[in-house]
């Protein structure tokens, strides 16, 4: 159990950290001798690696309390009236949809992700302190 935790994490950070040499790639960083401008965009990688991972989890929550269903059900619904070999079904109703969908529970487990972004988001903050503290 604490395995499987321990990998969540290893590649959730991994993953984080990708992001974070991408935006610093992305700005030029590995050419900036300036330490304001470096710390600079030090906070900007980490709030955007930070801000993904909580607004993805937030997704996930927001998902598993069922605000999409009723966006699957018109998909679905639309989808069997446009398909012509899909034959005469009867077609489901949303109740018996958000039943059929709602029983099977959520994704569980999760919450990995918006720990890491906050450890990413955190770091964010420290780098924003620091850049703040240097002289212009």
């Amino acid at each position: 159990m604490i395995k499987k935790t321990l990998i969540k994490y290893a590649v959730s950070l991994t993953i984080a950290a990708v992001i974070v040499v991408l935006v610093l790639w992305m700005q030029g960083y590995f050419t900036q001798t300036e330490w304001r401008v470096q710390c600079k965009n030090l906070c900007d990688a980490f709030t955007v690696s930070g801000l993904v991972f909580i607004l993805v989890s937030a997704l996930v929550w927001v998902s598993n309390m069922g605000i999409f269903l009723g966006l699957g059900y018109a998909f679905s619904v639309f989808i069997n009236s446009i398909i012509p070999f899909r034959g005469k079904r009867r077609h489901e109703s949303y109740a018996d949809y958000r039943e059929r969908k709602t029983g099977k529970g959520g994704l569980k487990g999760y919450s990995f992700i918006f720990f890491t972004g906050l450890v990413y988001f955190v770091v964010a903050i420290v780098f924003l302190i620091i850049y703040y503290q240097l002289p212009a």
